[in-house]
């Protein structure tokens, strides 16, 4: 049996509204352009992740909740599937809060939906899809939700031509076996969605974390990940800094990724320091003399210890061939340094203003912030983790899962 499909871009753009729903009120997410050279990092260090990831857990639940949609023949559209599906999701995030409310003495952090009693807004199956994809657990990468959904629902009308390939069933075999049947995912075993609501946890079986173990340490670049070395080595770093991990029996590759991110971290920190400095002046309740000082202080902080960025052209090799790269971002990275260095004091100068005013401009468009009627709100005033505590959060679920 052959299945095709058509992606209308409609998971994606159900992804960016309910991304922008999230953000909506939250501070700018990169206010400076340098998200590129961040995501390529965070991509070198911490494969298949994503800052909304929360939990390994889900990367399990998703295959299953196609299985249970597989069981229901009544589902015979995509939308049919699709809502089925999304109020399974609804029925997780209600179940796990429920334990909260019950207080039962286990890690319940990263619960989608916790705070929302009126449905989990970007559900796991948005969140997650990639991550299959990338991880090879969604058979077909080119499939989105909405194409998975309208394939269940093609084969239930033709009494359940589809199924999820486990991991005991063995991993040979093409996409059609015997059978005539279609594998979406293939996924170690797991007890159904029925028997995990009466009894839920975000714990991972040994089986589960074995599974999802291997799949990301078969993945391209693994090897010279973070991800990877914590894996193969049975190493959290969940309480600790990206700057302070210990990089002693690291390969050469990675000790050298780790180095860059940090260096462009700090120097990007800064940045953002300035860049606070430069819309504190547009006034409001937040623009106070204690806000005023805790910013001239981080920058003399960060100014006495700042050495440059010494490997600027080697971090910008990791994007010079993405489309989405400009000469502009280049331009000011090497124009913010070299006012740095041109200032004396440890006080932030006009010209380093001028610098992250203009780049604001030219990047955010219309957007930009500084200099107009909008009122002060502290914006991404730390350094960048590159997905750091998320990606730490599902190693630790893997190893605890291991024992």
């Amino acid at each position: 049996m052959q299945l095709g499909w058509v992606d209308y871009s409609k998971e994606d753009r159900d992804n960016v509204l309910q991304l922008l729903k999230k953000i909506k009120d939250t501070e700018t997410i990169d206010a400076l352009g340098i998200g590129i050279i961040r995501d390529a990092i965070s991509d070198v260090l911490y494969p298949a992740t994503s800052t909304q990831h929360t939990r390994a857990k889900y990367l399990i639940l998703i295959p299953e909740l196609f299985t249970d949609a597989m069981q229901n023949y009544d589902l015979t559209t995509g939308a049919e599937v699709r809502n089925y599906i999304n109020r399974k999701q609804d029925d997780i995030a209600r179940k796990l809060r429920e334990l909260i409310e019950l207080d039962i003495s286990q890690d319940m952090t990263g619960i989608i939906g916790v705070t929302s009693e009126e449905g989990v807004k970007l559900k796991p199956t948005n969140r997650y899809w990639n991550a299959l994809r990338e991880l090879g657990i969604l058979s077909n990468p080119r499939m989105s939700f909405y194409d998975a959904c309208h394939v269940v629902a093609e084969n239930n009308i033709n009494s359940r031509n589809i199924e999820i390939k486990y991991e005991d069933k063995g991993l040979g075999g093409d996409d059609n076996d015997a059978n005539n049947k279609f594998i979406i995912f293939e996924a170690p075993p797991q007890i159904s969605i029925k028997e995990f609501l009466k009894k839920p946890t975000l714990k991972l079986s040994k089986s589960e974390a074995s599974f999802l173990k291997e799949r990301y340490l078969s993945m391209p670049g693994s090897k010279d990940s973070l991800m990877g070395f914590c894996l193969e080595k049975s190493l959290s770093y969940k309480d600790t800094a990206l700057k302070d991990v210990d990089t002693e029996s690291m390969s050469g590759n990675l000790k050298r990724s780790l180095s860059l991110a940090n260096e462009l971290s700090e120097f990007m920190y800064g940045a953002y320091i300035v860049y606070n400095i430069a819309y504190f002046k547009n006034g409001g309740e937040n623009a106070t003399d204690t806000q005023k000082n805790k910013l001239n202080e981080e920058y003399a902080l960060w100014k006495k210890s700042f050495k440059c960025l010494i490997h600027r052209e080697e971090i910008l090799s990791w994007v010079k061939n993405n489309n989405k790269y400009c000469y502009e971002l280049r331009s000011f990275i090497k124009d913010f340094e070299e006012s740095v260095n041109n200032n004396k004091y440890n006080v932030c100068s006009p010209d380093e203003i001028r610098i992250i005013t203009k780049r604001e401009k030219d990047y955010k468009k219309s957007g930009s912030k500084i200099g107009k009627d909008i009122t002060y709100k502290e914006t991404q005033l730390r350094r960048m983790e590159y997905r750091h505590s998320n990606a730490q959060t599902i190693i630790t679920d893997i190893l605890e899962g291991l024992k």
